[in-house]
Parts: C-alpha cells; sequence; structure tokens
C-alpha cells in the first residue's frame, strides 16, 4: 500500500515537471517585461500564454477573450519563442458562425506584431492561430505565443 502510494506521488511529480519543462523555453514573465514598454499609452491589462505544437498537418486553434465596449484595446503577439511563423486573426464570432468578421488578419513572422481595435460591443472575441505543418515530418517541435493585453478609455470624437 504505501509503495503504491510513493508511485502515485512520484508519477505526479514527473507529470508536473513534464509540463513545466515543455514551457520551460518560453519564459513568459520575461517576455512580458521585454515588450510591456510597446503598450504606449495603453494601461497593461494581463497576458496570456499559448503552447503551440507543430504537428504533420496545418492545424487551426481558437482561443476567447473577453473585450468591453467603450475601450480601445491594443494585444501584441510576442512570437519569438516559435520556430515557424504562424498567421494570427482575431474575429467578433467563433468558427462555428458563419457571420463571422475579420477584425485582425497578421502572417508576417513579425515578432511582437500587435492588433488594435475598438469592440462595438461588449462580448467574447476570438483569436485563431494558423499553425503550418512541421518543418521536419514526424517532429513535435514546440513554442509559444505570449499576448500582451493593454486598453484605453476609447475617445470620443467631436460632432
Amino acid at each position: 500500500m504505501t509503495m503504491h502510494i510513493y508511485r502515485t506521488i512520484l508519477l505526479s511529480v514527473l507529470v508536473v515537471l513534464s509540463v513545466n519543462i515543455s514551457f520551460a523555453q518560453c519564459k513568459a514573465k520575461s517576455l512580458v517585461k521585454e515588450n510591456k514598454s510597446k503598450l504606449g499609452d495603453y494601461k497593461y491589462d494581463s497576458y496570456a500564454l499559448n503552447e503551440i505544437i507543430y504537428g504533420e498537418k496545418k492545424e487551426k486553434i481558437e482561443i476567447e477573450f473577453s473585450c468591453y465596449a467603450g475601450l480601445e484595446y491594443k494585444i501584441i503577439f510576442c512570437t519569438s519563442k516559435l520556430t515557424q511563423n504562424i498567421g494570427i486573426t482575431i474575429y467578433d464570432k467563433p468558427k462555428t458562425s458563419k457571420k463571422r468578421t475579420v477584425l485582425y488578419f497578421d502572417e508576417s513572422g513579425k515578432d511582437s506584431y500587435f492588433a488594435t481595435f475598438s469592440p462595438s460591443k461588449t462580448g467574447t472575441y476570438f483569436i485563431e492561430y494558423e499553425v503550418p505543418p512541421a518543418a521536419q515530418p514526424k517532429d513535435k517541435s514546440k513554442g509559444c505565443v505570449v499576448i500582451l493585453i493593454g486598453m484605453k478609455q476609447k475617445v470620443q470624437e467631436k460632432k
């Protein structure tokens, strides 16, 4: 019984370590620190970390984020820890919707590229990563994208 408990604990520790090792190449806090100044006059709100795994086929990964009407957003995509360029698109609706609109698109591969936009209504928006297949077949290389989110009050236009 005691041996079973030790094995379970050891297995749990190994799983936690393997997850930490896979993200060790992506030091999110240092990337945030390096890129925070690029937000300019936008107030830093938060960051998100997304793991990218290059497989045998092209893949699309969708993540969600919430925005509020009346605010302007600047989202910086830190991609320096990727082994290949990815496409990034921001939509107003999920991929299941036939009426979704592209709000932002980039596939330049330039690190620290950013999107700025002002949502017309409060709600959930969607970032889609288009991940190309691995450069070498059967190579499951990994990387990450760190997203910095900044916001500010939307300036009202004079009439």
